[in-house]
């Protein structure tokens, strides 16, 4: 990989990284009218795959938010990663394409995410 090219791929993951790290450093810090706003942790919170290979992951709801025992999954970018449930709270992510991408847990207004760099 080039100079160059590790610039690129820095520039474009650094801002998901930072929301991610963001989100982290807020969980623990549940008190107040909107600490369920985020009602789910996704595990884990960053996945790495091979173009091809898939990966476990799975949302934990926050205790004390009432999060409901089911979610629906979705990739932010579809061309770098797919991601199909396999239970209430699983689902399995597949490398596409180099990159990264965002995979979203969902039920309602409460949901988790998870960072996936696919190699």
């Amino acid at each position: 990989m080039t100079v160059r090219e590790q610039r690129i791929r820095t520039r474009r993951t650094f801002p998901i990284v930072l929301a991610a790290l963001s989100f982290l450093a807020c969980a623990d810090n549940l008190d107040g009218p909107n600490e369920c706003i985020f009602a789910y942790t996704v595990d884990p919170a960053s996945v790495t795959v091979q173009v091809g290979d898939s990966a476990a992951i799975r949302a934990i709801p926050a205790t004390n938010c009432g999060a409901p025992s089911s979610v629906t999954w979705r990739v932010d970018d579809v061309s770098k990663a797919t991601v199909r449930s396999t239970g209430n709270l699983t689902a399995m992510v597949r490398g596409i394409a180099a990159g990264t991408t965002l995979v979203t847990s969902e039920n309602g207004d409460k949901s988790g995410f998870a960072v996936v760099e696919v190699q």
